[in-house]
């Protein structure tokens, strides 16, 4: 009976059996949170990110989505957040004050890219109808009453 050497080093078998073996991790999934889920316009809240990029500077963009492509409101956070070694952040800010609530985003964004994260959260405590319609009418004149003299 005639057999065949097929030189393999012992290395190599570790190295493919373990790969075989081990399953592949993924890397963790970016989160972005706002606290609490529902919250007042002109209040305070924590947005809270996880497993983003490391070292980087995120700027914040609040937006009340609307029907059409076109959000009903949207306003620019004035605050930056710089991720720590492991991409994460905990920053309190205040809430921008809008004339629409409801359902809104909060994006993370990183400076200089078009990376971001994305918070769904309740925008609570405007009091607008949401209706519009033409101003009220101005006061009427007061009459001025002229002096005989």
């Amino acid at each position: 009976m005639l057999r065949r050497h097929v030189p393999c080093s012992a290395g190599f078998a570790a190295v493919l059996s373990a790969l075989l073996v081990l399953p592949v991790q993924a890397a963790p999934q970016a989160s972005f949170t706002v606290q609490p889920y529902r919250v007042g316009i002109g209040r305070g809240a924590v947005l809270v990110a996880a497993h983003l990029r490391p070292m980087k500077y995120y700027t914040f963009l609040l937006v009340v989505p609307g029907r059409s492509k076109k959000p009903r409101a949207k306003a620019l956070l004035q605050t930056l957040a710089h991720a720590d070694s492991h991409g994460a952040f905990r920053l309190s800010v205040k809430i921008p004050v809008l004339a629409t609530c409801g359902k809104a985003l909060m994006y993370a964004i990183q400076a200089g890219t078009r990376s971001s994260a994305t918070a769904s959260f309740v925008l609570t405590g405007c009091t607008a109808s949401g209706r519009s319609g033409p101003p009220p009418a101005p006061p009427a004149p007061k009459s001025k009453k002229k002096h005989k003299s």
